[in-house]
């Protein structure tokens, strides 16, 4: 008989069942932790989705922008250097051109010098050779 559960005896039950209340009471209690513990989680999980579905969502606006951004960058780089050569070509155009005005300019300075220079020269003689 001892694998039997042994019965208890009528005075014994007023023990047994303030026992199985207080067990109950204890179990209730817990299960209403549990619950709350669940809907403090579940509360949480879901505030976590909502954060985590936000800087998902930020994190492809800044990606986006970032392209975006990379794209005219790269498009104001090929301009720049569109720009420099444009410039670079024009200053050496110009600057051959220019080259070229000067030239002239000092030739025909040189040019005007030296008729001036043979004019006096001529007058000179002419005047001193009249007046010999």
């Amino acid at each position: 008989m001892s694998n039997t559960t042994r019965i208890p005896a009528p005075e014994e039950y007023g023990e047994h069942i303030a026992r199985l209340n207080a067990e109950s009471m204890e179990a209730k209690r817990r299960m209403e932790r549990l619950e709350e513990n669940y809907t403090r989680l579940d509360t949480q999980l879901q505030t976590l989705q909502n954060y985590q579905t936000k800087t998902h969502t930020l994190v492809e606006t800044v990606v986006t922008r970032f392209d975006g951004f990379e794209s005219r960058i790269l498009t104001i780089f090929g301009q720049m250097t569109q720009d420099s050569a444009k410039l670079l070509q024009s200053m050496t155009k110009g600057g051959q051109q220019e080259r070229s005005k000067q030239y002239s300019k000092t030739t025909e300075l040189i040019r005007d010098v030296v008729k001036l220079t043979i004019a006096a020269a001529i007058g000179y003689l002419l005047t001193k050779g009249g007046g010999a």
